[in-house]
């Protein structure tokens, strides 16, 4: 659990290594990177271990880390956050979730009052990238999202 002197990784947190590929990133530290900003409520953060992407997908995908934890921070009331980082060979998968209030996911109501963060910037940074967006939700029941996306070769 993240205790705010170290990156949020419960798992494994690997550091850059030498001989990185230029122009790649480690997605894990990216996101670690990212929860480490948020001192709300502890973040547990498990992984696959180094998972090596363009660095161009690494800033994407944990820009919509950032987007979906705050809106943990505005709207969820949690008192937990989880996020999962995980490369099966195939599909990288990272799932945020909390123990918060949930809410109902209608697109266009949310659209109509203004809070587009999933709607737009999490989706679309997905879409630009060939991936996807899950959500799940319901009031009472925290929600998570899940953003999908194809392995690198």
């Amino acid at each position: 659990m993240w205790d705010g002197r170290r990156p949020a990784c419960a798992g494994s947190c690997w550091p850059e290594e030498p001989g990185t590929p230029s122009g790649t990133r480690s997605l894990v530290e990216a996101i670690a990177e990212v929860a480490d900003g948020f001192k709300q409520w502890p973040v547990r953060l498990v992984d696959s271990g180094h998972i090596l992407v363009p660095a161009d997908v690494a800033a994407e995908l944990a820009a919509a880390v950032n987007e979906l934890l705050g809106n943990v921070v505005k709207h969820a009331e949690a008192e937990h956050v989880w996020i999962s980082v995980l490369d099966d060979g195939a599909v990288i998968t990272v799932d945020v979730r909390d123990d918060g209030v949930g809410f109902t996911y209608d697109e266009p109501e949310l659209a109509a009052s203004g809070r587009l963060g999933l709607a737009v910037s999490v989706r679309a940074r997905l879409e630009r990238l060939g991936g996807k967006v899950i959500i799940r939700s319901r009031p009472g029941r925290g929600p998570e999202v899940r953003l999908e996306l194809r392995s690198p070769p």
